[in-house]
């Protein structure tokens, strides 16, 4: 049962991570250059239903 929880959660913090890569090195730097926060915005809406 560890070993599987372990699992989970390595898996878990991988799409995390992955979520928060994605961000800031295609997103962030979008919105940066346009001076628009709602690209942010619009980013993260689409995954937090």
């Amino acid at each position: 049962m560890t070993r599987f929880m372990l699992t989970v959660h390595v898996l878990a913090a991988t799409v995390w991570a992955g979520g928060h890569l994605v961000l800031s090195l295609s997103v962030l730097p979008k919105a940066l250059r346009a001076g628009n926060p709602q690209i942010v915005h619009d980013f993260e809406s689409a995954y937090e239903r």
